[in-house]
C-alpha cells in the first residue's frame, strides 16, 4: 500500500509519515519525535517475535531494550551494581533520570 508523503525508514523498516509533530507510524498512528525511533517502535509494537525474557519474572519482550527497561523499573533491587551500570550506559541512556527512579 502506498501513502502520499510516506517514507520507508532504513529499507524495509516501518513506514512512517512526516507530520508537524514528528514521524507517524502508518500501522498504528503513534507519532515519534525522531525517525530513528521507528525501528525500535516496529520491533516493540509490530513484531510477532518475543525472544527476550526477564530472568526475574520470565515476562517476554520483543526487544532487548524493552526487557532491560522493565528490569530496571521493576527489579532494580535484584540487579547487581554491574548490571545497573551496563543498563544506564546502554539501553536506558534515552530514559530521563527522573523516570529511572
Amino acid at each position: 500500500q502506498e501513502y502520499q508523503g510516506a517514507m520507508e525508514a532504513n529499507k524495509g523498516d516501518l513506514i512512517v509519515q512526516e507530520t508537524t509533530e514528528g514521524y507517524q507510524c502508518l500501522l498504528c498512528g503513534v507519532t515519534m519525535k525522531h525517525m530513528k525511533n521507528s525501528k525500535r517502535h516496529k520491533i516493540d509494537k509490530h513484531s510477532e517475535q518475543q525472544k527476550h525474557e526477564c530472568k526475574f519474572c520470565n515476562k517476554s519482550y520483543r526487544s532487548k531494550n524493552s526487557m532491560e527497561t522493565h528490569q530496571y523499573k521493576y527489579h532494580k533491587e535484584e540487579l547487581s551494581k554491574e548490571e545497573i551500570s551496563q543498563l544506564t550506559r546502554g539501553s536506558l541512556r534515552d530514559i530521563p533520570h527522573s523516570r529511572r527512579t
